[in-house]
């Protein structure tokens, strides 16, 4: 009988096709470029637990190492190791060890390696487990999942390597490499966005200390917690990063030194002791750079009540995006950013997940880390294999506790004594005229009978702008603005009024309603929430970091919906974008319709300006 290998038979019963569609599922599921080595990084933190007992964690070393031409990463720990007969286990969808055994502080669902191992054209897995050194080496495991390739034997098994005994510590070595050009164009973007942000020391220390297991965030809690090493080189070159989370307090000291820092407890006494000034000079003495203030041991809920531990900052958004613009973002690559919100984390480990932005204006400026100490497992066990969320009940409970301590701990009381200065402007030869007409650069002028003679729009005011002068000189009947706002949740409240006339009646109009519509519905008087977007995969951003929610938007104007990337929509985001369907639409000019994410109703109207445009004007964008 043929040897169908290790790996097949720790895949059991299941055919092959099956496994392919479920590890594809796995892989998909995964929503940032980084998962590639923060998986493997989680796993490393809880096998050196798992060795030293989390009161020694400090004898824990990790090394990661990126070698960006080959597309290769090696990540090494001295932790507890594998043992011989699992280490092939690791890679099988589902099968956790550390939850069979009980152990493991982080690791839990059994996805975050194989989600890695079968994107590689290269995969070694060394590891010393009580005394037992042993290896298994993979090549082209991609191929079986992207190319229908068979599930292969490793070079140990083909070479018939034992493991052997050894006197060296105990711990596990990895190295992955990648395809030159991934088969997927999905993943292969991603693969690109992961090493090209190893190359900017900024950003990989970002995405480290703020969404890795080196982010570890219980030396905010408890500032006498000396936390494990960590080595980090990047094409031979090291490169310094301290275990550990990343405050917003910190990530100011290094822009601003000797600015105006203050713990809550601290602001809030001296706010007593300037109570006496009067206004203007309250006002300058109060000025802060940031204010913050940790909170331990809150009980959230009721029946199964969590234990969180919460850090707030108050800064202003303008420092963030100070120290957003050191991160030299392309747009061939994801995008990465500093953001404000509330942001989760589960036993010291942050999760990425944004349980509220608080892009409302009386939140703004907060940035708050939660940590469930999670001793029940029960919010882990509401996660998915991407770490994508929890329950709305949950993150809802979360939110409004974290609301409750904004406003009695007066953290909102003070929004207006943190500065927000756009460091720019004080800049020595800063050119504002300068600096904006770089931007022509990307526009052509068309001669059309519209204000706006400069295209394509290229940022979210040139959309809302754009759509007003369309509904001002007629070319959009029917809407009527009432709120038009940058600081709530949604950004535009309209009145939509039409008795349909034959002018706008299909086949007179191409972007009209047709009369089978004007039948049912012959007088429209409604109110209605219009959300504007540069690009439609803008609101996909705001739905996942739960920005938004799609159930409220009754339009989405935008300036294109890509409909060229219409494959990769519906991979990565699972949803339908078809081109209107105009004997059942009644909003005048929608171009397109989006179905999925949960919405409710059947689709999404988008009027996207871009097609607009060409049927008025028979211009081409």
């Amino acid at each position: 009988m043929a040897n169908l290998g290790e790996l097949r038979n720790k895949f059991s019963t299941i055919a092959l096709e099956q496994i392919r569609a479920n590890v594809r599922r796995t892989i998909m599921s995964y929503r940032s470029s980084w998962d590639i080595y923060t998986e493997l990084l989680q796993n490393a933190l809880d096998a050196i637990i798992d060795k030293y007992g989390y009161e020694n964690i400090s004898n824990g070393k990790i090394t990661l190492s990126f070698n960006t031409e080959n597309r290769e990463i090696y990540i090494k720990d001295n932790g507890i190791g594998i043992k011989h007969s699992d280490i092939s286990s690791i890679l099988v969808m589902g099968e956790s060890i550390k939850r069979k055994e009980g152990r493991g502080k982080y690791g839990f669902m059994g996805y975050g390696f194989t989600f890695v191992s079968f994107q590689t054209n290269y995969l070694k897995i060394e590891s010393i487990h009580n005394g037992k050194k042993a290896s298994r080496t993979y090549k082209d495991l991609y191929k079986v999942i992207f190319e229908n390739g068979e599930l292969p034997l490793s070079e140990e098994e083909k070479n018939s390597i034992k493991e052997e005994d050894t006197n060296e510590e105990s711990g596990t070595k990895i190295t992955i490499r990648f395809p030159s050009d991934f088969p997927n164009e999905t993943l292969e973007k991603n693969i690109n966005s992961a090493f090209y942000h190893a190359t900017s020391e900024p950003m990989l220390e970002y995405i480290l200390r703020t969404k890795s297991a080196i982010g570890i965030v219980d030396n905010i809690f408890n500032k006498e917690l000396d936390l494990f090493s960590i080595h980090v080189e990047v094409n031979g070159k090291e490169v310094v990063i301290d275990s550990g989370h990343l405050t917003t307090r910190e990530l100011l000291k290094k822009m601003y030194p000797s600015g105006n820092f203050y713990n809550i407890d601290e602001y809030n006494t001296f706010v007593e002791m300037t109570e006496h000034l009067d206004q203007s000079a309250r006002r300058v003495a109060r000025k802060a750079m940031l204010i913050d203030g940790t909170y331990n041991n809150i009980s959230i809920g009721t029946v199964n009540p969590l234990n969180v531990n919460i850090y707030i900052a108050e800064t202003s958004k303008g420092h963030l995006s100070t120290y957003n613009d050191k991160f030299s973002n392309d747009d061939k690559f994801e995008n990465l950013s500093v953001n404000n919100g509330i942001w989760l984390s589960i036993d010291g480990l942050p999760t990425g997940i944004c349980l509220d932005p608080l892009s409302h204006g009386s939140y703004l400026p907060f940035t708050v880390i939660v940590d469930v100490i999670d001793e029940s497992k029960d919010i882990k066990n509401e996660l998915d294999s991407g770490r994508k969320g929890i329950t709305e009940y949950r993150a809802g409970q979360i939110v409004k506790v974290v609301k409750k301590i904004l406003k009695e701990k007066r953290f909102v009381d003070y929004r207006e004594y943190v500065l927000g200065v756009d460091t720019r402007v004080n800049t020595d030869g800063y050119d504002a005229k300068r600096n904006l007409r770089n931007k022509l650069e990307s526009k052509q002028k068309f001669n059309l009978d519209l204000v706006h003679q400069y295209f394509p729009v290229d940022n979210e005011q040139e959309v809302i702008t754009l759509f007003t002068e369309l509904i001002s000189r007629g070319l959009l009947p029917g809407y009527f603005p009432k709120v038009i706002s940058g600081f709530d949740v949604y950004d535009g409240l309209y009145d939509y009024k039409t008795n349909f006339p034959d002018e706008i009646l299909l086949p007179n109009d191409p972007l009209g309603i047709s009369d089978s519509v004007k039948v049912r519905h012959p007088d429209i008087d409604r109110e209605v929430v219009i959300e504007y977007k540069t690009f439609l995969r803008g609101i996909f951003r705001d739905l996942k970091e739960v920005k938004k929610r799609l159930q409220d938007i009754d339009i989405l104007v935008c300036w294109s919906v890509e409909y060229e990337k219409l494959n990769e929509f519906v991979e990565l985001e699972g949803i339908v974008l078809k081109g209107v369907d105009q004997s059942e639409n009644f909003y005048y000019g929608v171009t397109h319709e989006v179905a999925g994410l949960g919405r409710n109703t059947n689709f999404l109207p988008v009027i996207e300006l871009k097609t607009v445009l060409s049927k008025i004007f028979g211009i081409y964008l």
